[in-house]
């Protein structure tokens, strides 16, 4: 699943409105291929802060032989 940029970018300067997106990124190289899903993108001006990325790098895991994250990893970062 790719991040919701689309939706991001509508309220990204919406204090009102809380993005939340956890989504497979692989460094900005997944579909859409855009800035947008990174965990430094968090909002601007109003909205600094209010939109929320937890992007997974499975690229990158699958060459180190490590799993795609699971059902803890995706509580994890809800609780953390």
């Amino acid at each position: 699943v790719h991040d919701g940029n689309g939706t991001q970018r509508m309220f990204d300067e919406d204090p009102s409105v809380l993005f939340f997106s956890l989504h497979r990124h692989d460094g900005g190289m997944f579909y859409p291929g855009s800035s947008f899903g990174d965990y430094t993108s968090h909002g601007k001006g109003a909205g600094a802060g209010y939109s929320v990325n937890v992007p997974w790098d499975l690229r990158d895991a699958r060459l180190l032989g490590q799993s795609a994250p699971g059902d803890a990893e995706m509580l994890a970062a809800f609780e953390e």
